[in-house]
């Protein structure tokens, strides 16, 4: 079972979140620290709110950061849902819990490790099921019930996505990406690689543009972006949920921003209003983008999550219209304007800031913030 501790610092044994100083204590009945529990979940005495163990995980989850980066690649909601699984069970508020299949959750999570360690070995049922102490049998359907794909599926995808972003963005001959990969062979890689994106890995490495999902709009738009620098700027923000199926997602999340921040409608006070995407938008499907409604500067309620975006060069398109209008202009982008312009893109965030987030007219203004540097 995981420790409750993490270097020379306590979990809250309500939030598993590190207290890191006494200032982040709880308070007793009395007012006394707690050490126990931090000052968000436990105060005077009580509990800040009253959700279930698989309430209180739900809503972690869904305010998950998937931009912090664990051994080379981005931890999934699905992946975090197995890690609170099993760390709940542990903290002093949850153990008396039934409602948690901990046993189930333990043997996902040792895959899940097993598989980000492991990723260019052999990662076949048995090999799974044995590290995870189940049956193939079993293991094959909580782990598909749990992360929402089956074994093979997820490690499939995982090798496939380092695979396009290595071929875009490294130096790697296309045989040593194989390896890397986990594929034993280059035309191994080179058949599942068709299957998913439709191109050879050849083909994509010279126009990477060309794999992406759900953006028809295919029109030379003419639109030329500003290149600009900025330094290093922390956001906190909340996930806009189902934004794809919700038309209302945005609107929820920035009511939710601004109720939670205290803050108006416009930019004012130094303040910026943002929406942040990790996604890599020309290999992630649609359904899988994770989008939040961001403010400048840091907020100390853990409700937000917190982001760091790396300064550097950036590629600056301005557009002003619907938001509707906005799947044409990211077409734009990817196919006509960066594969001519000497430009690939950085590892990091890329946005959408509003300089007026709500205009007379009527005909809000969008700038897409794309982070570049030289070929």
């Amino acid at each position: 079972m995981p420790d409750t501790a993490v270097g020379n610092m306590m979990l809250c044994q309500s939030c598993g979140m590190p207290i890191a100083a006494a200032e982040h204590f709880g308070t007793n009945g009395d007012n006394t620290p707690s050490g126990e529990y931090c000052c968000f979940c436990f105060r005077q005495g009580r509990f800040t709110d009253n959700r279930s163990v698989t309430e209180k995980i739900t809503e972690s989850v869904a305010y998950h950061d998937e931009g912090e980066k664990e051994l080379g690649r981005t931890l999934t909601r699905s992946e975090l849902s197995v890690r609170l699984h099993v760390l709940y069970p542990t903290l002093r508020r949850w153990s008396s819990h039934e409602n948690i299949h901990t046993a189930y959750y333990i043997a996902v999570n040792r895959a899940l490790e097993y598989i980000q360690e492991n990723l260019s070995g052999a990662l076949n049922l048995k090999v799974l099921s044995e590290v995870s102490g189940l049956s193939g049998f079993h293991f094959h359907r909580i782990f598909r019930a749990v992360m929402g794909e089956a074994p093979g599926e997820y490690v499939q995808r995982l090798r496939l996505e380092k695979a396009a972003f290595m071929l875009s963005h490294s130096g790697h001959t296309i045989a040593d990406i194989a390896h890397i990969c986990g594929y034993d062979t280059q035309q191994a890689l080179t058949r599942a690689f068709g299957r998913r994106f439709g191109v050879t890995p050849n083909a994509y490495r010279k126009s990477p543009v060309e794999v992406r999902f759900g953006v028809d709009e295919s029109a030379n738009l003419g639109i030329k972006p500003r290149i600009t620098s900025r330094g290093t700027f922390q956001l906190s923000g909340i996930r806009a949920h189902d934004p794809l199926g919700n038309n209302k997602a945005f609107i929820d999340a920035w009511d939710r921003l601004r109720e939670l921040t205290g803050t108006g409608c416009g930019q004012g006070e130094g303040k910026e209003f943002i929406l942040l995407s990790r996604d890599r938008s020309t290999i992630t499907r649609p359904e899988n983008y994770d989008i939040y409604a961001c403010i400048s500067s840091p907020y100390k309620d853990r409700r937000l999550v917190k982001f760091t975006v790396e300064g550097g060069n950036f590629a600056v398109f301005t557009h002003r219209g619907p938001y509707s209008g906005l799947n044409a202009v990211y077409c734009h982008i990817y196919r006509w304007w960066l594969p001519f312009s000497g430009y690939r893109l950085r590892d990091t965030y890329y946005f959408e800031r509003f300089p007026e987030p709500f205009p007379a007219d009527g005909q809000p203004v969008t700038e897409i913030w794309i982070p570049i540097e030289k070929q």
